[in-house]
């Protein structure tokens, strides 16, 4: 739910809203940003090779800015690998344990990558 300055100034009036603590600052709030979907379908067959045995999934986030852990989902990795038929389901039966995840802190924003490292069990 988002709140104009009024509704907010007024929740803060009658109590029902307070600020444990305020820099004033508001320019350095970023704006939301949620995830979109990978992608609407599976990729067309035969276009890629397919892993169809057991792997184990490393994925290395090299960021600027060192992030959260709840923010290096490996979902969206797998989800991505999946509908582009690089595997063939993300099931525990083909990825038996979960994906390993680094950050590595570089010095230029534009450098930013993520390796994704899959090796047959």
């Amino acid at each position: 739910m988002r709140l104009s300055e009024q509704q907010f100034n007024e929740m803060m009036k009658n109590g029902n809203c307070r600020i444990l603590e305020d820099s004033g600052d508001r320019t350095s709030v970023p704006a939301a940003n949620s995830k979109p979907a990978v992608c609407n379908e599976l990729a067309k067959k035969n276009e890629v090779p397919t892993f169809d045995a057991q792997v184990s999934i490393h994925l290395c986030s090299r960021r600027h800015a060192i992030t959260d852990w709840d923010d290096l989902c490996p979902k969206y990795v797998i989800d991505g690998l999946r509908y582009c038929r690089v595997l063939r389901n993300d099931s525990p039966r083909e990825i038996p344990k979960p994906p390993d995840h680094e950050q590595v802190k570089i010095k230029k924003k534009e450098q930013e990558t993520t390796i994704i490292t899959i090796n047959l069990i």
